[in-house]
């Protein structure tokens, strides 16, 4: 299904968990320089709306991760420069309404069980093999072969660099229902 040399779906598997954990801490903390690590442009901007409306209304949702169940992947294309995985997970979650100064707790729902699609993009020449060869991406800024430390910065000009360029970031996240 997915043509990428190195695609372990174990570790993807285990990657997808441990990055939705983290994007939920992260909007939850109002933390917008994780949140960049994590995510596309596209939904970052939305995020970043949407943390910024709260902060002024005083008023947050978020969710807590209780449990994160199976995963099925569903979809896997080439979209332009992109490539684009989606997957079906199934969580259960605490959703809470907050106040982001104080974290306050206005309101709780409990156990929510949920399937929730998640989109993964890459750019799609990203560590991908050619031939016998593989595709050595450059940091944007320098030039430099990437060699992206663990806070997804280029170890030479300290560049973001995770941001689908060069690894799988999250594009979508929504409930899911047959079709998507």
């Amino acid at each position: 299904m997915i043509y990428e040399p190195n695609f372990n779906v174990e570790q993807f598997n285990e990657r997808a968990k441990e990055g939705f954990y983290a994007l939920c801490e992260a909007k939850s903390n109002c933390d917008m320089e994780q949140l960049r690590l994590l995510e596309s442009y596209e939904l970052f901007n939305i995020h970043q709306v949407e943390i910024n409306n709260a902060i002024n209304n005083n008023s947050l949702n978020v969710t807590h991760i209780n449990s994160f169940g199976k995963i099925d992947y569903i979809k896997f294309e080439i979209d332009g420069n992109n490539l684009v995985l989606g997957c079906k997970v199934w969580v259960t979650t605490t959703n809470l309404t907050i106040i982001p100064q104080t974290k306050n707790v206005m309101q709780q729902q409990d156990k929510i069980y949920h399937q929730i699609y998640l989109e993964f993009i890459k750019l799609k020449d990203a560590n991908i093999k050619q031939g016998n060869e593989f595709i050595i991406n450059n940091c944007p800024n320098c030039g430099a072969i990437v060699d992206i430390t663990g806070n997804g910065r280029c170890t030479y000009c300290n560049s973001l660099l995770i941001n689908g360029q060069t690894s799988w970031v999250i594009n979508r996240i929504e409930e899911y229902y047959p079709g998507i």
